[in-house]
């Protein structure tokens, strides 16, 4: 959408990308508070060692994704 959709909606696209950013952290915080809940603390230990590959992936492409954008939005 940033390089190729239409300039006049290329904030929607960074709003884009820092919702789903901030929905992936939404729904791994119910993750976290329903796991606490479960008996088996081995899966709960694995699921929570998760967090940090979901917080940090989308967290990664969104920096680059709006740094794309600042870009083609300051030039």
């Amino acid at each position: 959408m940033v390089s190729k959709g239409n300039p006049n909606s290329i904030s929607d696209a960074g709003v884009g990308a820092l919702a789903l950013r901030t929905c992936i952290r939404g729904a791994f915080l119910n993750v976290k508070i329903n796991a606490s809940g479960l008996n088996d603390k081995d899966f709960v230990k694995d699921v929570i060692a998760r967090e940090r590959y979901w917080n940090q992936r989308p967290k990664k492409r969104s920096r680059r994704y709006l740094k794309r954008l600042m870009k083609k939005i300051c030039t």
